[in-house]
């Protein structure tokens, strides 16, 4: 069984980067992203030119990494809607069953986070990872056949963004009030409230308008 401490680094167009701590997990010749408590299968894992391969179909993602030792270094490339690469630096040591490095969790917002959500509750990265590549798949859809042909399955991926957006709010206030309080909380819960917010959508009538098409065909239509 082979264990490696993944240290992610996304760089994006702007000036911010940010620092993504997991492990992966590769055992009969399958490999697992863990966050936590939470396990993700990839859906590919190979060795070519002293490199490892990683694939995620979820979300359209890629590890390609080359071995040196007990240490790696490499490329993560998530695909976008217009077929080009974002593309962040990682690097990944074997190993080490801890993925912040002081072991410590500091109440700083600059800083990393080690956080447990209660049963039941979504993982916020996993719902925006979800969430990002459902609406890129339908952007790459309208700009091939058009906006009004894939209507229902902007819908689909708006009714979808929008429980997201309502599950990562949730799911952070319980992470803020777990470490926080006083004027640092409300700081903190001003903030989440800024950045999970969104566009209202009449979301009930999205979720009809799919489901009488499905009703209409008596099938599957996606």
């Amino acid at each position: 069984m082979l264990k490696l401490f993944i240290f992610f680094i996304l760089k994006t167009t702007t000036t911010v980067a940010g620092v993504l701590p997991f492990h992966i997990l590769v055992e009969n010749n399958q490999a697992f992203a863990i966050n936590a408590d939470e396990k993700l299968a990839f859906d590919t894992l190979y060795f070519a030119n002293d490199s490892l391969h990683l694939k995620m179909e979820l979300f359209d993602a890629e590890i390609v990494a080359k071995v040196d030792g007990e240490s790696m270094k490499g490329t993560f490339r998530k695909k976008m809607a217009n077929l080009d690469n974002r593309e962040g630096a990682f690097s990944a040591k074997f190993g080490q069953d801890f993925r912040f490095e002081n072991g410590k969790v500091s109440p700083s917002l600059a800083n990393k986070y080690s956080v447990t959500f209660n049963d039941g509750e979504a993982d916020m990265i996993t719902e925006v990872y979800v969430a990002e590549s459902a609406m890129l798949r339908v952007e790459k859809l309208i700009g091939i056949k058009g906006e009004e042909a894939v209507s229902l399955q902007k819908d689909m991926a708006l009714v979808y963004l929008q429980d997201a957006v309502m599950k990562c709010n949730q799911a952070g206030r319980e992470a803020i009030q777990a470490f926080a309080e006083g004027d640092e909380l409300r700081v903190m819960l001003m903030g989440l409230k800024r950045f999970t917010k969104i566009d209202p959508i009449n979301t009930k009538e999205a979720r009809r308008r799919v489901a009488d098409a499905l009703l209409a065909e008596n099938k599957y239509i996606f």
